[in-house]
């Protein structure tokens, strides 16, 4: 701290009060010193401790007294202790001065001015203590003089008004900014709420769409399941040989099924030996809906209708010892329904299979 703003300071914040160890003293031995300390920046000196060193100058800036106060306490940037109660310079072990000496305040020798220096900062300016004899202030200590009016005090001195004022005003900013503060965390502590909402609606949606995930995944598995059934199906259907069907009566008499025609229906007919009648729905059957009948004759109704009666039926059928000895043939084609009919009736017959050819 330079010296200019060091004896701003002293102006703004010292005030001295006589004090009066008895009656019998002329003069007091302490004198208060208040001020409230800021940086060459301005700023305001941090609280803590602070070493403190003083000294009382003659008119000509000659040393006619010093003292330190090692460790005094900062509060509010302010400082509040009383000149001579402080310790000889270099004493070891520390010796206390025992109060300030008549001569550091008798107005008879001339002005006196006060020094400050704290810390590893640059002492202040010299501080005139007042041009009013320090008599006067003895006296008021005395009794001699009950009050002391403000018009009393010099210009030079702060009065306690204006040091409370100082420190309210340091107190109403800190304040201030104690609120500012708080504000800024309750705004945190609202945006972390608000942000703990949004991550907990995150992570319902990530269960809702794993949840999803699980059910097209089964969905997927029972359709793979299907096509696998299809597939069986399909290979089963593919390595049946085809029959001469030159073999079976009234119908096609030249090899083969006609490699134009594609099938339409095909299924399985199985006979109820207890009701001597062919029953359905079909086991397996595509394209078609019911076969009903007796022993000798069972007929196959489409699910849809087929667009004409150009159509070949292959059937063939199983009894007890496995041969196929009952000739089969078809008639009464229809769009709707065809008959099978069985040449010579046998109970032995258990069931029939068909597969319809279409040249549509």
């Amino acid at each position: 701290m330079n010296k200019k703003t060091m004896k701003a300071l002293a102006v703004l914040g010292w005030l001295m009060l006589p004090m009066a160890a008895s009656a019998a003293e002329v003069v007091p031995h302490y004198m208060n010193f208040q001020a409230v300390l800021r940086d060459d920046s301005g700023n305001l000196i941090p609280d803590g401790t602070i070493d403190l060193a003083l000294k009382i100058l003659d008119q000509d800036g000659k040393e006619i007294y010093s003292e330190v106060q090692p460790g005094v306490q900062v509060v509010r940037s302010s400082i509040n202790v009383m000149v001579g109660e402080g310790v000889s310079p270099g004493s070891e072990p520390s010796v206390p001065t025992g109060g300030l000496p008549l001569t550091a305040l008798d107005p008879a020798s001339g002005d006196k001015k006060l020094q400050v220096q704290f810390g590893s900062n640059q002492p202040s300016d010299p501080m005139a203590l007042g041009s009013v004899p320090y008599a006067v202030y003895a006296e008021k200590a005395l009794g001699l003089d009950v009050s002391i009016k403000a018009a009393d005090i010099p210009p030079i001195f702060v009065t306690q008004d204006e040091l409370t004022a100082a420190i309210n005003t340091e107190a109403t900013a800190r304040q201030a900014a104690d609120t500012n503060l708080q504000n800024q965390i309750n705004t945190a502590n609202t945006n972390i709420t608000t942000l703990q909402g949004q991550m907990t609606t995150a992570n319902t949606n990530i269960t809702n769409l794993q949840n999803q995930m699980s059910t097209a995944n089964s969905n997927i598995t029972n359709l793979q399941t299907t096509v696998s059934n299809h597939e069986s199906r399909i290979t089963t259907l593919e390595n049946k040989p085809l029959p001469d069907i030159s073999t079976l009566p009234g119908q096609v008499t030249e090899g083969q099924v006609p490699y134009f025609m594609r099938p339409f229906a095909f299924g399985t007919a199985t006979y109820s030996s207890g009701s001597n009648t062919w029953s359905g729905p079909l086991a397996g059957a595509y394209n078609v809906s019911n076969a009903s009948g007796s022993l000798s004759a069972v007929t196959i109704t489409f699910q849809n209708q087929a667009p004409n009666t150009n159509y070949v039926v292959i059937a063939t059928h199983n009894n007890a010892n496995g041969n196929i000895d009952h000739p089969l043939f078809v008639s009464n084609k229809h769009t709707t329904d065809f008959a099978i009919n069985i040449a010579d009736s046998a109970s032995a017959v258990s069931n029939i299979d068909f597969v319809v050819f279409g040249n549509f």
